[in-house]
């Protein structure tokens, strides 16, 4: 670091100019505005780098653009004057570097780009504030771009007088707009007052031939001179609505007419669900919408009641079902036509549920016994089970766990407690005893057959269900049938077997056990079959103009055997067949067939199922030659 700001005489030794060992590996750091000085001076080149010392005050040029250091931590320059030399359409950019040093620009200066002939500016985000007549009297500007996301507070005083402006967005971050800004800028025609904005100064829009509507976003009516606009009587006003009363009785008069805005707000205020376990949180940031509804409810067919800003409309509107199985967008319209779409999250609250809702043991002689208000299982199994090693079988409330889990095996000489821990993290704690049966009787009460001789077929018999299904033949009647009934050994049942009962109804029978106690309802329906076609695939007969006698049919193996007169060609035999009524055969009746070896029939009953047919072995024998015949 070298602070003279006149590079000093480096002076040899032994006639030899080499100063610094290695100049490429160090960096110069010398006083604002020497850096040409320095490098111009003997034995101050080579180096790494040259930097410039920043100082507040200092100034240079980059660009055309002429800048002064107004910070130093961090380092910050004001654009204070223009040369031309890079046009009429300037942007001033968000940093300029000098002497090694890069700088951001946060301000503009008084007068800094005053009669400079522009046409358009661009300014950056960097840019805090604009001074006094910073671009007076440049009479062909017609465009000022802030940037979508301008961080500038101040515009001072006739900052934009005697421009050719047609509009202009002026910063939101702007609380005052100073005397005389935009003053006698002809071409506007139309500007926003953003909502953060609480002063108007004189003539700041005055002098504008051709401003024909001022629009005010601040529901709180900003202070204004009443030469701030300039012919109010030409001038429509757009104002928050229902503020147009507090904007009259604070200056906001003499304008053509004055008019309500269109609502630009989009916000989801409340939504609703019959089956919701709290309030839905509503993210007005996110557009979203997250809502909990109790455990089993069924979100596919949801019913919402849904709430909106003021003027707003919805697609879907409130009110109507919508599946909610995953994430729904809902699209709200303001009232001036603004769209924002909100994701509305439909979850379903955990199970609270902490029962056993069965509980087995392969050695089980029943059913356990289940008390869901005392949270206790009693079981017992067969006489002479050991039961210090048990593995059950337990099924629980939907998403709930148990220790011990589920088929592991436990000790139930003494009671074993089950923690059951529900899906929301809910726990009951089980207390499980298995007892031994005594050695006794049998205490079976199956039905174990039943019967009737009008049955189309076997009595579906269910043990789980205890019920027992059979179906009678079409046209029987089911008052006074006596079934047949085998039960577990040693059971009775009542009524008994073979008494005549009426089966129009269901009819219950009680089954009890050999020890005398056990008993079990069981009920039983009978069914009449529905009247069908014939289902039989019997041949009734089978000729040949050749047969030496009538042909031998097996109904029960399903064979026809024939005989035809000695000499017949058994290659070309034509058969008459007859059959069960309604019934068809394969090959037909009347086709010739080769009958040397046997020939397979299939019949098919008049029903037509797959069920239903029969294939049928036809074998076709000739006549033995009596050897007592004489043909000489």
């Amino acid at each position: 670091t070298v602070l003279a700001r006149t590079p000093p005489t480096l002076v040899s030794v032994d006639n030899i100019d080499v100063f610094f060992t290695d100049p490429n590996q160090i960096d110069l750091i010398v006083p604002n505005g020497t850096a040409a000085a320095y490098e111009e001076a003997v034995g101050w080149t080579g180096f790494r780098s040259t930097t410039a010392i920043p100082e507040v005050g200092g100034e240079f040029t980059v660009d055309g653009i002429t800048y002064q250091v107004v910070g130093l931590d961090p380092l910050e320059v004001e654009a204070l004057d223009y040369d031309g030399t890079a046009g009429a359409d300037i942007t001033i950019p968000a940093t300029v570097s000098n002497g090694g040093n890069t700088y951001t620009v946060t301000s503009i200066g008084n007068n800094a780009f005053s009669y400079k002939g522009l046409t358009s500016v661009s300014i950056t985000e960097s840019m805090t504030s604009i001074g006094e007549r910073a671009f007076e009297n440049n009479i062909d500007l017609t465009s000022v771009n802030f940037g979508t996301n301008s961080n500038i507070t101040s515009i001072g005083e006739y900052a934009f007088i005697n421009c050719a402006l047609g509009s202009v967005e002026i910063p939101e971050g702007m609380t005052v707009i100073e005397p005389a800004t935009f003053h006698n800028n002809d071409e506007m025609t139309h500007v926003t007052i953003p909502a953060g904005i609480t002063a108007i100064g004189e003539n700041s829009f005055n002098s504008i031939a051709n401003l024909s509507q001022v629009t005010v976003l601040a529901s709180d009516p900003p202070s204004v001179e009443e030469n701030s606009f300039g012919t109010r009587s030409n001038v429509d006003l757009l104002l928050p609505n229902g503020s147009g009363a507090d904007y009259e009785a604070n200056g906001w008069t003499g304008f053509r007419s004055t008019t309500g805005l269109p609502l630009i707000e989009t916000d989801i205020l409340t939504f609703e669900l019959t089956e919701q376990t709290g309030g839905a949180v509503i993210n007005a940031v996110d557009h979203t919408v997250a809502i909990e509804v109790d455990y089993g409810t069924d979100v596919t067919n949801l019913i919402p009641t849904i709430t909106l800003s003021e003027g707003a409309s919805i697609s879907l509107e409130s009110g109507a079902s919508r599946d909610f199985t995953s994430a729904v967008s809902y699209t709200v319209t303001a009232e001036d036509g603004t769209e924002q779409d909100w994701t509305v999250t439909v979850s379903i609250a955990p199970n609270t549920e902490t029962d056993i809702l069965t509980f087995e043991l392969t050695e089980q002689t029943g059913g356990a016994v289940i008390n869901a208000v005392d949270h206790t299982v009693a079981i017992e199994v067969a006489f002479g089970t050991e039961v210090t090693d048990l593995t059950p079988m337990i099924s629980l409330s939907a998403g709930a766990t148990s220790n011990p889990a589920s088929e592991i095996s436990q000790d139930f000489t003494n009671a074993v407690i089950y923690t059951v821990t529900a899906e929301d993290a809910t726990e009951q704690a089980w207390t499980v005893d298995v007892t031994v049966a005594e050695e006794g009787l049998n205490n079976d009460t199956d039905i174990t057959s039943f019967t009737l001789a009008e049955q189309t077929g076997a009595a579906t018999i269910d043990t789980d269900n205890h019920t027992v299904a059979i179906e009678v033949a079409f046209g029987t009647s089911l008052n006074g049938l006596n079934p047949t009934i085998t039960l577990s050994e040693g059971a009775s049942i009542s009524p008994e077997s073979g008494a005549s009962r009426d089966f129009t109804s269901a009819v219950s029978y009680t089954v009890t056990a050999e020890d005398g106690t056990t008993q079990q309802v069981w009920t039983v329906d009978v069914t009449e079959a529905e009247e069908g076609l014939n289902n039989d695939t019997d041949i009734t007969s089978f000729t040949l103009a050749e047969q030496t006698g009538a042909a031998t049919i097996d109904t029960d193996n399903h064979t026809v055997a024939i005989e035809v007169a000695f000499g017949t060609s058994l290659n070309g035999l034509t058969p008459t067949i007859t059959l069960s009524e309604g019934a068809s055969i394969s090959p037909e009746s009347g086709a010739s067939r080769d009958f040397t070896s046997m020939v397979t029939y299939t019949v098919t009953a008049e029903d037509g199922t797959a069920t239903t047919t029969q294939e049928w072995t036809v074998t076709v024998t000739a006549e033995q030659e009596d050897p007592d015949i004489d043909t000489d």
